[in-house]
């Protein structure tokens, strides 16, 4: 065998090992190793991952307690 086909075939073997160990990949992984769950509790785990979810989940915990205090505080202190 040639040593230039060697480096071909170390390159082909080490490639598929390193992008296939990212976050995304992993977690898509997972879910095929549990054939069990529904499909709508996958994409539901999948969406709670996500950093973006988090974000608007929080931005509404955040509104939601302003409206009700703003509320609540009207009912207590009423304008005069």
């Amino acid at each position: 065998m040639k040593p230039k086909n060697r480096i071909t075939e170390r390159i082909a073997t080490i490639t598929p090992i390193a992008t296939r160990n990212t976050p995304f990949i992993i977690s898509l992984t997972m879910y095929q190793m549990m054939p069990d769950t529904q499909k709508a509790v996958r994409m539901i785990r999948v969406h709670i991952a996500s950093p973006m979810y988090c974000a608007i989940c929080l931005k509404f915990t955040v509104a939601v307690i302003a409206v009700s205090f703003v509320k609540f505080h009207d009912a207590v202190y009423p304008a005069v």
